[in-house]
């Protein structure tokens, strides 16, 4: 059915630019050319705002222990003041009886001071609560990771995804395309109906539409991978026919939960979470217990007058400084009921947080094994349409069937292997979610997913990439999924 035109007709459309289009302002300083899997998700590790903003949050953290940590330790200050004072003196004053005297003069005073705590459980508390918060900060930037690695993973294989729909959809066009020339030819010869000329017409009009279509979302998947790694790219790898895949591994759900709920790191860091409010509580109620104090100064003051004349006083102390609450209008009970609350919450949200993921494991998982069981399923399917379409076409040519139920045929066909690849695809993302949703998706995994994906030969796609099953003598193992630890 005139396949070298079929390719010759993609390779044109590719020329031109109607696939993978790259801007020309971009093209100079932000093509990346051949977009590997691993580079993509290199550079949107780079470049994610939410992974910046999460090692700033660990920063934060651990500035904030450094602070807590400093208070414990030696705080030395200085201190000035300057006083336009008035004075005045009726009575005595000094043992100097029936004084009457005012002065009106400038004082000065400065001084250093010195504080060391003795006996401070607030600042301990201070301490414990900042490196818990580094603690679930670093938890944070895991999950980050996690949830870009699954973006990126998404919408990579987004593209792929969609660029096998337009596979199926260019063949189907051309396939019509073709049929609408063989059939023009037959009319002038009297040899076929008019309705028949108009039902293929129409046929070609709907596939090109449908073409238009699945260029347009390409492009849109495309554009929106494109400003996750921050750069154009010309190819991506795809999933190849022949590519075996990985088996599920482990097999039963009960093992990929008890591992998220081992390993998830939003888990622990719900669990940090209740351990801080926990911590407030102690802190809350430390405020009820006395703050010790070592203290010392030494303050020069200096009067240019007053009722006892112009002086200059030196004033030395050290000594301790004790503070005990002994009435504060029902404050610090306020508080300590604040804190215990906060742990309620806590509490409830880390038992929210494990009810989430588990229900997050489960429909990774049932993903997973649902696209498993339908590969199979999907690749009977391409076996009966290729059969079909077959049939229908011997049908046609010795009048026994319509040239409606050949378009038909042609529709199930190219469906069905799109189908079969569109499976395949959603198997191995599914393997990275659940990879994921267990907390056990490392780079190593990222890695096994790249070499995977194969860079497509130039003109794809194209129907002649197309390789159903049974027009080759393909072996069948090699399409299906093998045996292997999943990404």
């Amino acid at each position: 059915m005139g396949l070298r035109k079929l390719a010759l007709g993609v390779s044109v459309l590719l020329c031109n630019g109607l696939l993978f289009s790259t801007n020309p302002a971009v093209a100079q300083d932000g093509n990346l050319g051949d977009l590997r899997f691993g580079a993509a998700y290199a550079r949107a590790r780079g470049l994610s705002p939410d992974i910046n903003a999460a090692n700033a949050t660990i920063d934060a953290a651990k500035r904030s222990y450094d602070t807590a940590r400093a208070a414990q330790f030696p705080q030395l200050g200085v201190k000035a003041d300057y006083d336009y004072t008035h004075q005045s003196v009726d009575g005595d004053y000094f043992g100097v009886a029936n004084l009457d005297r005012s002065d009106t003069f400038n004082r000065y005073g400065y001084g250093v001071g010195l504080t060391q705590g003795v006996y401070r459980p607030d600042l301990l508390g201070a301490v414990d609560l900042a490196r818990v918060g580094i603690d679930g900060a670093e938890l944070a930037l895991s999950e980050t990771e996690a949830g870009v690695a699954v973006q990126v993973a998404q919408e990579y294989l987004t593209v792929a995804d969609k660029l096998e729909t337009l596979r199926a959809q260019y063949a189907e066009f051309f396939a019509t395309d073709e049929q609408v020339r063989q059939i023009e030819n037959r009319q002038r010869f009297g040899l076929v109906k008019d309705s028949d000329v108009a039902l293929v017409r129409a046929a070609r009009a709907s596939a090109e539409a449908n073409k238009i279509d699945g260029e347009n979302a390409v492009e849109a998947a495309r554009l929106k991978l494109a400003l996750t790694v921050g750069g154009e790219f010309k190819r991506i790898g795809v999933l190849m026919g022949q590519t075996p895949l990985p088996l599920l591994n482990p097999s039963d759900l009960d093992t990929w939960i008890k591992t998220a709920l081992d390993k998830r790191a939003a888990i622990a860091a719900a669990k940090k979470g209740v351990e801080a409010a926990l911590l407030g509580v102690d802190l809350a109620k430390g405020a009820r217990l006395p703050k010790v104090d070592l203290v010392g100064s030494r303050v020069w003051f200096d009067a240019d007058g007053g009722v006892s004349g112009a002086r200059t006083d030196l004033d030395e102390r050290i000594g301790v400084e004790v503070k005990l609450p002994i009435f504060t209008s029902g404050a610090l009970s306020a508080n300590i009921a604040k804190a215990q609350s906060q742990v309620e919450i806590a509490e409830a949200k880390a038992r929210s947080t494990e009810l989430k993921i588990k229900a997050g494991v489960q429909q990774a998982y049932m993903a997973a094994v649902s696209a498993y069981r339908q590969i199979d399923a999907r690749k009977r399917a391409i076996e009966a349409a290729l059969d079909a379409e077959r049939t229908t076409r011997v049908g046609l040519d010795v009048g026994t069937a319509t040239t409606a139920d050949w378009l038909e045929s042609v529709r199930k066909r190219y469906g069905a292997e799109r189908d079969y690849a569109r499976e395949r695809l959603a198997y191995l993302l599914s393997l990275v979610q659940l990879k994921a949703a267990a907390g056990v998706l490392g780079r190593e995994d990222m890695s096994r997913v790249e070499l995977l994906l194969k860079f497509p030969e130039p003109g794809w796609p194209a129907q002649t990439s197309f390789q159903p099953v049974g027009e080759e003598d393909t072996d069948a193992s090699a399409t299906a999924p093998t045996s292997g630890s999943a990404p």
